[in-house]
């Protein structure tokens, strides 16, 4: 599994440029300037220029920059995928996978624009591709291009008539997810949360999904960065208490005891180091 921080996804529209230069101040670990759903067909040749230009004239600092191509088979998915090679961003996200030779064929793609290739993240919205999750991730898992696995509530929801704002919907996601993830050693992110105004809520949807192992989310507003990223930050005992419960587990010749109450074997110990490895790596970055 990589190492980025990728507490909070910024979805931007590319073909809005005003909203495109802002969003490097919105304090977001990583940006998605979107060329998919985001934009009208007849508007993506003007995204894509944008996003050319963009990149070239605003300095997005360490913030991790994404682009969010259309589906691998759609007329604008390879000339999305050549302007992100272009553009130079970090990562491209590949919407509605749906089967494993999706994931090659996009793979394959990148690998022939560039001996440098963005990193990958893949998007389950389907039914098709949620069920196929298992066999998408375990394809995935054996491309070095392809480090994080998320999903789309709202696309989901739309094909199943279900009702996109469903906690239930949102928790059968995450748990399948969250595990398809872990079969392909690759990130787990959280979908959005669509009600921009309701900032209670999406804590709730945020601290739900830091329990099942998500390292961040995806939003959609610059007004639901900051929330998200605090939810995804480490708590400073919970840390605090990691290192001791590592430092004491790693002196000690035995497998498995208890420590300040706490029951400790080598997985439990194993999840204490990523606590601690993500503490440290935000520090570093402050």
């Amino acid at each position: 599994m990589v190492d980025r921080l990728r507490r909070s996804f910024l979805y931007t529209p590319a073909d809005a440029p005003d909203m495109m230069e802002k969003a490097a101040n919105a304090d977001s670990d990583a940006i998605t300037f979107d060329l998919e759903d985001a934009v009208r067909p007849e508007d993506r040749p003007a995204a894509r220029e944008n996003l050319r230009a963009i990149l070239a004239a605003v300095d997005f600092g360490t913030t991790e920059i994404a682009t969010r191509i259309n589906a691998v088979g759609t007329d604008d998915w390879r000339a999305d995928l050549e302007t992100a090679v272009e553009a130079g961003v970090d990562t491209v996200t590949v919407p509605s996978v749906e089967t494993p030779e999706a994931v090659v064929q996009v793979v394959s793609a990148v690998r022939r624009l560039t001996d440098e290739p963005p990193e990958l993240i893949l998007l389950l919205e389907s039914p098709e591709g949620v069920f196929d999750g298992r066999a998408i991730a375990a394809v995935a898992g054996r491309h070095r291009e392809v480090t994080a696995l998320s999903f789309g509530v709202g696309d989901y929801a739309r094909a199943t008539g279900g009702e996109p704002t469903s906690d239930r919907i949102r928790e059968f996601l995450n748990h399948r997810i969250v595990g398809f993830a872990a079969i392909g050693g690759l990130q787990p992110i959280s979908s959005v949360f669509p009600d921009v105004n309701d900032t209670d809520r999406l804590r709730v949807v945020a601290e739900r999904a830091v329990e099942l192992g998500f390292v961040g989310q995806s939003v959609i507003h610059p007004d639901q960065v900051a929330a998200v990223n605090e939810v995804f930050t480490p708590d400073d005992a919970a840390v605090d208490a990691a290192r001791a419960h590592v430092a004491a587990y790693e002196a000690s010749d035995r497998g498995a005891f208890v420590h300040d109450g706490v029951f400790l074997d080598e997985a439990i110990v194993e999840r204490y180091r990523r606590l601690v490895a993500r503490a440290e790596a935000l520090g570093a970055r402050s």
